[in-house]
């Protein structure tokens, strides 16, 4: 049954003729008050949740839809059901309606179950499955959605009231979120995903917050650094031309009869545009032959053959620089809040999560605030407000320590413990020196020192990382890679014995699992396909199936633990109404940033370790997980 809540005297006549009943906002509050799940939507007037309006809000069950027009009726009644946890609302994709409940009428909603997060989770890894409403609606209900009226709402003018259709079309967004909710956790408690759908659900909240909060942004510095950089990209090509033009063998992409130009410079003499891969794969198979593209990981295995590979290696770093974080960048500043805001998507195949969104709404992008370079003048252009500050802090070498737990190898358990420098001890085992040497650049090590070979190996595990790709990226021989890994390995059998089990676990089940107490499941949805794949393929699948194995159970370790501490720090500030203190504004790999009014900061600071120290303690039995912090105006790594 659907009822509808309006002071708007002029109702659609088509209603007089419906099954639809008229009622008050009393009754919502009485019939909602009593349940315990409660289905909620909300439609609204635009997606800028800093500009746009709820206009319609949709509540109740399977037995009865409340359409609430929010333009003209007062739901301040239902304050007290949202901001408590003692009723469990139920949302399709739920950071998009808290904030808006949050910027239209104030309401933080509590404990909440999303449809989209539960079908990720039981989904997570599967390519192409579809988590939209009419994707599970079809997949469970067998039930067909009619999508054309939700366009018509941000059309509407105040004074229109609503046509039958479109009170309609809000109530079936929720009449139906109980029944996939049931079928759904069905299928959680069969695999025992109940801990990381509680897990996401409490992060969800987490992370509508930091959409909701943004960043302050320097608009001016960030544009000063764009135009450097722009300067930068325009010299190294220049370089590049020059480069090309004493070199013999490419006499062939001089351009002939070069005169000046009307202002007297003059114009280039290269007839190679230095962004097109393409004209680049041209040119450097002059010098090479047997190179087949030139992506960045053929150039870096050339970048010591000639000087021009190292140098467009440069360029293509700087004119990414240019171009993704350039002065278009700061079209992403609100003109309504004047702040930088993101949007996440919760659950990538390992657990972790991606920032940013292009395309999706015309006019509304959202930067991956996740891939800001690391040089500190661009996170500088970030800040927090007038009286507040940046409290930012991360967890000191979670995968390493994750790695220890998960391998239980004594050598880097017992490192940890007492507090020494893992990569200098695994430096001095790996190259059998003392550890007053680990910090030395032998010549063989190409500028390297023992224990940036070591860190690397270390960081790399977390990867899935072979012998070729450690080449690669310290510029060495494959055949001195291979040894130095096969030598650690040597020397720390406990890691080399979790990470093959990790990879046969996966070839063998076709799927990974996270750490407990957790266990987040990542799906290989093409296992079962593998013995009428052709050898070749089936061979190159299971290596990449071994690798995402290894990988996953660290990365997705380390995403449930931010995750975790995520939802403390929030359930923190909820539960002791600290929101005029404190807001959650940034979450980076395992990196948590709140802004944090001046006066609450050296307590503030405290309970923030305290919470992340918590969430590492609930996955980390073996060795302490230990965060690092800094307290800053402006952002910094």
């Amino acid at each position: 049954m659907i009822k509808i809540v309006s002071n708007n005297l002029t109702l659609d006549d088509s209603l007089i003729h419906s099954d639809i009943e008229i009622t008050t906002i009393d009754e919502v509050f009485d019939y909602c008050s009593i349940l315990t799940y409660i289905a909620v939507d909300t439609e609204t007037d635009g997606v800028d949740w800093h500009k746009n309006k709820v206009i319609m809000l949709q509540m109740g069950d399977e037995d009865v839809q409340f359409v609430i027009d929010t333009r003209n009726v007062n739901i301040e009644i239902l304050r007290p059901i949202f901001e408590s946890r003692s009723y469990v609302k139920l949302f399709q994709n739920a950071k998009f309606d808290y904030k808006f409940l949050l910027s239209s009428f104030g309401f933080r909603t509590q404990n909440i179950y999303d449809t989209m997060l539960a079908e990720v989770v039981l989904n997570c890894g599967k390519l192409g499955y579809g988590y939209s409403l009419d994707k599970i609606l079809k997949r469970y209900l067998n039930i067909e959605m009619e999508k054309e009226t939700r366009s018509e709402f941000s059309k509407i003018t105040d004074g229109n009231p609503y046509t039958l259709k479109q009170i309609s079309y809000g109530a079936k967004d929720v009449e139906y979120l109980i029944p996939i909710m049931k079928k759904q956790m069905d299928k959680i408690h069969k695999l025992g995903l109940e801990r990381v759908l509680n897990l996401e659900n409490r992060a969800c909240i987490a992370f509508s917050e930091i959409e909701y909060n943004g960043l302050g942004f320097n608009k001016q510095s960030w544009l000063n650094l764009a135009k450097e950089a722009e300067d930068e990209s325009i010299k190294l090509g220049e370089n590049l031309d020059n480069i090309l033009l004493s070199e013999s063998k490419l006499e062939c992409f001089k351009l002939p009869g070069i005169q000046l130009d009307m202002f007297g410079g003059k114009e280039r003499e290269v007839g190679v545009k230095w962004s097109s891969p393409s004209q680049v794969t041209k040119v450097l198979q002059k010098l090479d032959p047997s190179l087949e593209n030139t992506s960045m990981k053929e150039l870096y295995k050339r970048q010591r053959s000639h000087t021009l590979i190292k140098t467009i290696i440069d360029y293509r770093k700087k004119t990414k620089l240019m171009t993704t974080y350039g002065k278009d960048f700061v079209n992403y500043l609100n003109k309504n809040s004047n702040r930088v805001h993101t949007v996440f998507w919760q659950i990538l195949n390992t657990g972790r999560v991606s920032s940013g969104q292009r395309g999706k709404y015309s006019y509304m992008n959202y930067p991956n605030m996740q891939n800001i370079p690391a040089d500190n003048r661009y996170r500088n252009c970030f800040h927090a407000e007038k009286g507040w500050k940046l409290v930012t802090m991360d967890y000191s070498g979670q995968e390493l320590r994750l790695i220890a737990e998960g391998s239980k190898d004594p050598t880097w358990i017992q490192a940890f413990k007492n507090g020494e420098d893992v990569h200098g001890k695994v430096a001095s085992l790996v190259f059998d020196i003392d550890m007053s040497e680990v910090k030395d650049k032998p010549e063989f090590l190409r500028g390297k020192s023992y224990r940036d070979v070591a860190k690397t190996i270390n960081f790399g595990l977390a990867y899935g990382m072979q012998y070729t790709s450690l080449a690669n990226t310290l510029d060495i021989p494959q055949t001195d890679a291979k040894h130095f890994i096969d030598k650690y390995f040597e020397e720390l059998p406990g890691i080399k014995k979790f990470l093959h089990a990790l990879g046969n676990y996966g070839k063998k089940n076709g799927h990974i699992k996270t750490f407990k107490p957790f266990r987040r499941v990542r799906w290989f949805e093409d296992w079962g396909m593998l013995n009428a794949m052709d050898p070749g393929t089936k061979f190159k699948r299971l290596g990449e199936i071994e690798r995402a194995s290894m990988n996953t159970p660290i990365q997705g370790s380390g995403a449930d633990m931010i995750k975790l501490a995520l939802a403390l720090i929030s359930e923190k500030i909820s539960k002791d109404n600290l929101y005029d203190k404190v807001r959650i504004v940034s979450q980076v790999h395992d990196e948590i940033t709140c802004e944090v009014r001046d006066d609450f900061i050296d307590e503030w600071k405290l309970i923030q370790e305290d919470l992340m120290v918590s969430a590492g303690k609930e996955i980390c039995q073996s060795v302490d997980m230990v965060v690092d912090g800094t307290t800053t105006q402006e952002w910094c790594k």
